[in-house]
């Protein structure tokens, strides 16, 4: 009987571990059928292993080819006693925690944002039309001079993009450092000023309690990189309505300190493993807290979303504690930039980290309601830290909502019952009725009260006042209400809401105080304030808000023989100083700058711009007006005007307020 044909299945080898030359010998024999083999050449030759044995498979026996397939499987098969090699060792929750937090410096330029949502046309043509883009042909700009010879285009910087009609920095005294030193977290990252910076903080400390503005840029223009002066100015034509000048002044800031942080800071700015960290204690270091908070105030009211929530980022990675209550924008901006899953993974690794620390502590006091039995349908793996965050309940709904919509509806009843106040304040903005126990069982208070918790309710007005926008979605406000009509029968009764720490509660003061708000809210809220942090003892100061308990300050200490030293070369006279510089031309005085000691040189410059305040006009961000040719003139006619201005000669030696002119150009490259 014939036996059945079985179909032809061609027999591989497996993988052998043979030479580079038998391995010659193996294809050369399987493609032997296919093609005639191409001579070797005397270099392809290979010598055969010591010991004489050939692997060619061609020339094996039956039995040595049985021992070589059983070594073979020898060898893939796991050794019993081998050491399994470990996975990566797992990170530290606060290592998680700043991960998550990593920055994307192509996300930290506003202008790129813009560009992507409007694109570059539209942003030229909006520069033209406000007057910082290009001008008409043949026409240079008085503060693009000296932009050639201006080293801040050429600085490579993350934070911001300098300017060309800004002092130059490289040739303009600072007076900032940066020192770093190891703790159980990681580098901690400070600034430090020196005399002559302190001697610029002392004067700024005397003009603001002056309360004159003029005194301001008057100290700008001896200081143009003094970090307080700039903020406060910044402060001013905020107030005034000027945003752009605003910004501005900002940027100015955190360009100049930048550029005097050490490499594991700016390092740190584009690290996989967060933002470098900062110790919020000094005084020195908050100045940045303060620029970085109001620049995202100011991307707020531009629009960039995706620019002021990776500045979140940065701020709340300085010190995870968060003193300045980034968290309060995070709660907003995340969902507005569509960044709900990085919200989903940031919530869970702080939560976790939270809670790690409360553990330690017992700061927080979680929240207790009847619809707790719901975690797990809302994919909730909360242990409770954030509970005291009303933002951070309904800003996690709205994030899921986008992802799974069962566990959305879940959260937000979730968030609801934390927080009924703002299920309230949210319906009476949505016009969804509320049943009236519900309203009576969670009255408001309006105040501060040391016997009822009133915390929770003055989170609720603020998030309401921030996010009303992103309920007002007419999908988002039906789910709100369709939500809440099976919600309202659990809240008819008072809730143990989550309470916050000391430290955040801090944060939270220390946000609303700094924070671009509506006047009428920012009082309501202020109203909310415990007494002791409403009228501190040295009281509120704008370029240092709430200062932290047990951190520096800037007090007596601080100016330690620095008020001594002022008042004595205050009676020098500046006539002598001004005398000397007359029978100098700009090369001498350039030369002479760069010998000077920080002290002489902080007094040259007082000297300097006190006779240029008199003499010489400024424009409204206190630099010293040049004499040039007025824009009016005829092209040939200007620039043989700007010629003649440029060129030395005896007149221009001889005629005083000219030459302090030429000298604080050639300090200050304006």
């Amino acid at each position: 009987m014939p036996l059945p044909l079985q179909p032809y299945v061609p027999f591989r080898l497996p993988q052998l571990d043979v030479a580079d030359g038998d391995a010659q010998d193996v294809a050369d024999e399987d493609g032997a059928g296919m093609a005639a083999p191409a001579p070797k050449s005397k270099s392809s030759k290979k010598k055969k292993k010591k010991g004489g044995k050939s692997t060619n498979v061609n020339e094996l026996s039956l039995e040595e080819m049985d021992a070589l397939l059983a070594s073979e499987a020898r060898k893939a098969a796991p050794r019993e006693n081998a050491t399994v090699p470990s996975a990566e060792p797992t990170k530290s929750l606060h290592a998680v925690l700043r991960g998550t937090l990593a920055l994307d410096p192509s996300q930290l330029d506003p202008q790129l944002e813009l560009k992507r949502q409007f694109g570059a046309a539209a942003i030229k043509a909006y520069e033209r039309e406000k007057g910082h883009g290009p001008t008409r042909s043949g026409a240079r700009s008085r503060e693009n001079r000296g932009a050639v010879f201006n080293s801040n285009t050429r600085a490579r910087t993350v934070l911001c993009t300098p300017k060309a009609q800004w002092p130059d920095l490289a040739r303009t005294f600072v007076g900032m450092s940066m020192e770093t030193y190891d703790t159980p977290s990681g580098r901690v990252c400070s600034w430090v000023h020196s005399r002559a910076y302190k001697q610029a903080q002392f004067q700024f400390a005397q003009a603001v309690s002056s309360l004159d503005t003029q005194s301001l840029y008057a100290l700008m223009r001896v200081f143009p990189w003094h970090i307080d002066t700039l903020l406060q100015l910044s402060d001013i034509s905020r107030y005034q309505g000027d945003l752009g000048q605003a910004a501005d002044f900002i940027d100015r800031a955190l360009f100049a300190m930048e550029r005097s942080a050490s490499p594991p800071f700016t390092a740190g700015l584009t690290s996989s493993t967060g933002p470098p960290l900062c110790d919020f204690l000094r005084a020195e270091n908050r100045a940045f807290w303060l620029a970085a908070h109001r620049n995202i105030d100011l991307f707020g009211r531009r629009g960039t979303w995706r620019t002021a929530l990776e500045w979140c980022k940065l701020v709340f990675g300085l010190d995870t504690t968060d003193p300045h209550g980034m968290l309060l924008w995070i709660d907003y901006l995340a969902v507005k930039s569509k960044q709900a899953e990085w919200l989903l993974t940031f919530l869970d690794a702080y939560d976790a980290w939270m809670c790690e620390q409360t553990e330690q502590h017992m700061d927080n006091v979680r929240a207790r309601t009847p619809l707790d039995h719901e975690k797990a349908a809302a994919q909730e793996t909360w242990h409770g830290a954030l509970d005291w965050s009303v933002g951070l309940c309904y800003a996690r709904a709205l994030a899921m909502h986008s992802v799974n919509k069962e566990a959305g509806r879940a959260a937000l009843r979730l968030a609801m019952a934390r927080h009924p106040r703002a299920a309230i304040l949210l319906s009476d903005k949505l016009d969804v009725s509320v049943p009236p126990d519900v309203v009576r069982a969670h009255p408001m208070q309006g105040s501060y009260s040391a016997s009822k918790p009133v915390f929770g309710e003055m989170l609720a007005h603020l998030y309401v006042h921030r996010s009303l926008n992103l309920w007002k979605e007419p999908a988002l406000t039906q789910w709100f209400r369709d939500t809440a009509a099976d919600t309202w029968e659990h809240l008819a009764a008072p809730v143990c809401e989550g309470e916050a720490s000391a430290v955040t509660k801090m944060g939270v003061y220390r946000h609303i105080v700094v924070a671009d708000l509506p006047e009428s809210l920012n009082q309501q809220l202020v109203r909310y304030f415990p007494p002791e942090v409403r009228s501190p003892p040295g009281g509120v100061e704008t370029f240092d808000p709430l200062p932290p308990l047990g951190g520096s300050r800037y007090d007596d200490e601080y100016f330690a023989g620095i008020a001594g030293q002022l008042q004595d070369r205050s009676n020098m006279q500046m006539g002598d100083v001004l005398q000397q510089l007359q029978h100098l031309n700009i090369q001498d005085v350039e030369q002479v700058l760069d010998h000077l000691d920080n002290d002489t040189r902080d007094f040259l410059l007082q000297a300097m711009g006190h006779a240029i305040q008199e003499d010489e006009p400024t424009t409204e961000d206190g630099r010293v007006e040049p004499r040039a040719a007025s824009e009016d003139m005829a092209p040939a006619d200007a620039a043989a005007a700007d010629a003649e201005a440029e060129a030395p000669g005896p007149a221009a030696e001889a005629n005083e307020p000219n030459m302090l002119q030429r000298a604080w150009n050639a300090l200050w490259g304006t």
